[in-house]
């Protein structure tokens, strides 16, 4: 049977675009279908425009303590609109790159939305294609509330359209994104009141790194309410009135901004995937095996789609790896362990490895040993701001294998890099101890901890 395309890609986020890209350097003829604009969420409306926001809102903390170490600063505020023409002429600019390493890789661009018609054949704005092999690569989709008035609301996407700092903003959500949009807009000026569902914060964290974020976050100004939902938003004249259960009780408050971060979903309802053989789970998600297959042999998943691990990397190195393995007959897998992660909050989050509390549940309390450390960092040995930086690393106790590392302050993302590679490659504690350490540094902790 022929086909027009031996690889056809379902989305251009960074994912699908790496995996068309390694494909095509194999000699493949691929094609890839984007109906919005190429790059996906993480260029367009997730980690690099949220990434030059949060610089933003550092920069202007950096303001703060220049003066602390002699600057004569005058400091203005922020001017939102120009900043935002700056960052969107930059994803433009992003968003031309994808398109011409596409095309010098010789890959079809198709324009529009992909609608299976069979389990090699699309359907694109009434033009069909079929594939040897086709790659769901869709991405994800914000949530939103059942809730009267949900049209008055924004969600993530929404955040990055806005023409101006809200004054006074809610956001609703516990998770990273949630988290990360209140801390800028803190930063940037808003009065941010940030409603969760639960007790806490960023369940799946170590707990003691996320007690110290919550801690700072109403340190800096973030009111929290815990246990909490927003129940009705409704439009007046001057502003947002918003009623919110709070343990029980109601209350309204008043907002510019309600800005809902409830999470992601597979965005998969435009695929028809009923026409196919592909199975799903509760969340709609795609069910891909270990090395991305789904229960129809012609159709792979790679992504937020599959809901494994909703990273932009994570998504580059599958899409990658399958191409090796579709048409250049290796056999990697990606390996979904120790995989480091950073929450660009306020005081930055670094974490690489399990939890102490998931070490406590694998091992036994008995069988783990966890090292800390706790200083100020040095920048405000000057500025005298309260903000102390955690740094912990969970080790298994015989051997003293290191399980995992965790750091909140700044530059942990930067610092969670480079010690990922311990983690990953199962380093021990000795191992770490035996590194000279690079002083004066945050970083240089991980390799003097007692």
């Amino acid at each position: 049977m022929s086909f027009d395309y031996d690889y056809v890609v379902i989305g251009g986020g960074s994912g699908g675009i790496a995996s068309a890209r390694r494909a095509a350097s194999y000699g493949a003829k691929v094609a890839l279908i984007e109906g919005h604009r190429l790059g996906g969420t993480c260029v367009n409306v997730g980690c690099v425009p949220k990434k030059m926001m949060h610089i933003a809102a550092l920069l202007g903390e950096s303001l703060e303590y220049a003066q602390h170490f002699g600057w004569d600063v005058k400091y203005g505020g922020f001017d939102w609109k120009f900043f935002k023409e700056k960052r969107d002429t930059d994803i433009v600019r992003l968003n031309g790159i994808y398109e011409k390493n596409l095309r010098n890789s010789n890959i079809t661009i198709i324009e529009g939305w992909a609608k299976f018609v069979d389990s090699h054949t699309i359907d694109v704005n009434g033009q069909k294609i079929s594939g040897k092999y086709v790659l769901i690569a869709s991405g994800g989709k914000p949530n939103s509330l059942n809730i009267p008035g949900i049209e008055h609301t924004i969600n993530s996407d929404g955040f990055f359209a806005l023409e101006e700092c809200p004054k006074k903003a809610i956001v609703v959500g516990a998770g990273y994104i949630a988290i990360e949009l209140a801390g800028i807009l803190n930063a940037l000026g808003s009065e941010v009141t940030l409603v969760a569902r639960g007790d806490k914060l960023l369940k799946n964290f170590d707990r003691e790194i996320i007690e110290h974020l919550e801690n700072y976050l109403q340190q800096e100004g973030i009111k929290i309410l815990f246990s909490s939902n927003v129940n009705k938003v409704e439009k007046t004249e001057t502003s947002l009135d918003v009623t919110i259960s709070n343990n029980g009780n109601e209350e309204l408050q008043q907002a510019d901004c309600v800005l809902l971060a409830v999470g992601r979903n597979p965005n998969v309802e435009p695929l028809q995937l009923e026409n196919t053989q592909v199975k799903q789970g509760k969340r709609k998600e795609i069910i891909a095996g270990e090395d991305d297959t789904t229960a129809d042999p012609a159709i792979y998943a790679i992504g937020d789609v599959v809901g494994k691990l909703e990273l932009t990397p994570v998504a580059i190195k599958c899409g990658r790896l399958l191409a090796d393995r579709l048409f250049a007959q290796k056999s990697k897998l990606m390996n979904y362990s120790a995989v480091p992660t950073a929450i660009f909050s306020p005081l930055e989050i670094g974490t690489c490895g399990i939890s102490e509390e998931e070490a406590v549940e694998k091992y036994g309390q008995d069988n783990i040993k966890v090292y800390r450390a706790r200083f100020t960092p040095m920048v405000h040995t000057i500025t005298k701001k309260q903000a102390k930086m955690v740094m912990k690393m969970i080790v298994e106790k015989e051997g003293e294998k290191v399980l995992g590392m965790h750091l909140i302050g700044p530059d942990s993302a930067e610092i969670i890099q480079g010690f990922g590679i311990a983690v990953r490659l199962g380093l021990s504690k000795a191992d770490l101890d035996d590194v000279v350490a690079l002083h004066p540094s945050a970083a240089e902790e991980f390799v003097t901890m007692t």
